[in-house]
């Protein structure tokens, strides 16, 4: 489990984990709204800041009462598109039926504890999502070149303003 903090909310931990080989994607799914985590797609995390970045979005929406979804956690992989579709940010960025690998995000280490005992599948170094993102899907995604000087940066600045 690595943990995060942000810059605007340094109070607020972020606990992360890599899972492959998840055999029981369909049951996660459907108790998603039970739990307090969100389930991410690693092929569509850029890096460690885009993650920071969209819970950091998530967070500020919740604060000034602007939030895009009921849930926090859903804001959460909201925030990590461009695009302003609730269901296809959830569709490609979020859990589904099938996902063999997933990112659990908590705000709570004993709720991300009790989460992964629900996961059936290896919980692996967070090293590992480097080999997983799919920088091509990324760029489809935000509508840019893979190949751009700054794709990194760039991602970033879209999310930062995603909804401004």
């Amino acid at each position: 489990m690595e943990c995060f903090k942000t810059e605007l909310f340094p109070e607020t931990e972020i606990f992360v984990g890599l899972f492959t080989n998840i055999s029981n994607s369909s049951a996660l799914k459907a108790v998603l709204n039970d739990l307090q985590c969100s389930f991410v797609n690693p092929k569509f995390v850029l890096s460690n800041d885009h993650l920071i970045l969209s819970v950091t979005r998530a967070l500020q929406a919740r604060k000034i009462g602007v939030s895009k979804t009921n849930s926090l956690f859903l804001d959460v992989v909201y925030y990590l598109s461009a695009t302003s579709s609730i269901k296809e940010t959830l569709t490609r960025y979020g859990i589904n039926e099938k996902s063999e690998e997933i990112i659990l995000l908590a705000f709570d280490s004993q709720v991300f504890e009790e989460v992964q005992g629900q996961i059936r599948g290896n919980f692996v170094s967070w090293e590992e999502r480097k080999n997983m993102i799919d920088v091509k899907k990324i760029a489809q995604g935000f509508k840019l070149s893979e190949k751009s000087e700054n794709f990194h940066e760039l991602v970033l600045s879209r999310i930062a303003i995603k909804d401004i």
